[in-house]
């Protein structure tokens, strides 16, 4: 039965609910990630804003259903969110739901829902006339909601089912990371970050575009990740001692996401270091397409691209 816009079904499972719900949600993400390009294309502020449209058809009943969520309809929910943080990030498609909504600063929705049913209840209370008002109280209440969802979200990065690297980097850091005020991710900046982009471990066996995963600037790398591309490959060697100088001599991951969390310049020195390396590694492999006839480098036709700018007002 569906009444006021909620699938009920007898046992007040809403598994029906989410079954509809969420095939509708990945329509709406997925037009909008049209307009979403990674490189170009509106910046973090519409992305977070599209990002909110979504979340709010996704909420839309949060004080009725929240105490149904169960592994598979918070598994439903996942699905989608993981599509909008992923371009609020600019990030590859690979990239798991995890990693993104931490890369974002995006809190997962089942908690999201938890915390609004909660305030919910608080204000009907106050409104009955059950709970007696306090200055500030609603505030006070909604702060302490937030504090709790975050602290049940930092519980469950402890034991993430992908995306590792850059779960355990951020996760000692993970409330700074939500309310800086400075950084922006770029498309180059993510790709370091996450370890999903141009390097041969990532193109050979994720995405089935290398026929080896070895690095193609230096010899003694077997299988190049963004973490060698980081700290050790010799060809980056000038801007990675013009990074060190402003985030000092430790380029582990945790240590360079504390410096971006700690300090702008050390965040902008980060964007810098990465558009400047990724840049010229995404032109090295544009030359290896145009010059090979191995048919697992096929050159890419761009066609996100194009659809993104068919659909720019003229």
């Amino acid at each position: 039965m569906t009444y006021l816009g909620l699938v009920l079904d007898g046992r007040w499972k809403f598994r029906a609910h989410f079954q509809r719900l969420v095939p509708r949600l990945l329509k709406v993400a997925a037009s909008l990630s049209w307009l979403l390009p990674n490189v170009g294309g509106p910046g973090v502020s519409c992305r977070r804003l599209y990002t909110g449209v979504v979340r709010s058809m996704a909420m839309y009943g949060a004080p009725v259903w929240a105490d149904a969520l169960d592994r598979e309809n918070i598994a439903l929910l996942r699905r989608a969110q993981r599509v909008m943080a992923i371009r609020v990030v600019r990030g590859y498609r690979t990239i798991s739901g995890e990693a993104a909504c931490v890369l974002a600063g995006v809190l997962p929705w089942d908690l999201d829902a938890v915390s609004l049913a909660s305030s919910y209840r608080r204000r009907r209370g106050l409104a009955s006339g059950t709970l007696s008002p306090a200055p500030r109280g609603l505030q006070d209440h909604l702060r302490r909601e937030r504090d709790a969802a975050i602290a049940e979200w930092e519980g469950r990065l402890e034991r993430p089912s992908a995306g590792h690297r850059t779960i355990e980097a951020i996760r000692p850091v993970l409330r700074q990371w939500l309310a800086r005020r400075h950084g922006v991710l770029t498309f180059r900046a993510t790709q370091v970050l996450s370890g999903h982009g141009c390097f041969g471990g990532y193109l050979c066996r994720v995405a089935g575009r290398e026929p080896s995963p070895r690095c193609h600037h230096c010899r003694d790398c077997s299988d190049e990740s963004a973490q060698h591309v980081l700290e050790v490959c010799p060809a980056w060697e000038e801007e990675r001692e013009a990074l060190k100088r402003v985030v000092g001599t430790d380029l582990s991951l945790p240590a360079v996401i504390s410096a971006m969390v700690g300090s702008e310049r050390c965040w902008d020195a980060v964007l810098a270091f990465c558009e400047r390396v990724m840049s010229e590694k995404e032109a090295a492999e544009r030359v290896r397409e145009d010059t090979t006839d191995l048919p697992l480098r096929r050159k890419r036709t761009g066609r996100r691209r194009q659809a993104h700018d068919r659909r720019l007002p003229p």
